[in-house]
């Protein structure tokens, strides 16, 4: 008889990720399709309130997944600002909005993906796993 190998596949440990947007219609897109994925979600409406969060909460969380456009602090003020803190995790950005130079600002404080808005839910899904499996925990 030949030898069998048993292969057991181990899910990696959830990522915890801060999703801030103020529209409520991608906010819950995004959040349903990270619960689906097996991932942690906090939600907040603003910039404002995610520099609050990660103040209050310094490395609970290992990816931000932001819009641009948003009250009290845009998206590029709340990366500036979590970069300029230590945040290391990985960060994604939505946005319908976004010019040539705001692109560039956002690389140069290593965005890991730009997402333009409208995107399909399958295009945010393939974004998100193909960070998760660069990113095993």
């Amino acid at each position: 008889m030949g030898d069998v190998k048993i292969l057991i596949v181990m899910k990696a440990q959830p990522f915890n990720i801060l999703l801030a947007d103020d529209d409520p219609v991608i906010r819950k897109l995004v959040e349903s399709i990270l619960v689906n994925l097996g991932q942690n979600v906090e939600v907040v409406t603003d910039g404002k309130e995610a520099i609050e969060v990660f103040t209050r909460r310094p490395g609970v969380f290992d990816m931000l997944i932001t819009d641009h456009s948003m009250p009290h602090a845009n998206g590029l003020e709340l990366v500036r600002y979590l970069r300029a803190n230590g945040f290391e995790g990985k960060i994604i950005v939505i946005s319908g909005s976004l010019t040539p130079e705001l692109e560039a600002l956002y690389l140069a404080r290593h965005v890991d993906k730009i997402l333009q808005k409208p995107f399909t839910m399958e295009r945010l899904r393939e974004t998100l796993e193909g960070i998760f499996s660069k990113s095993k925990k």
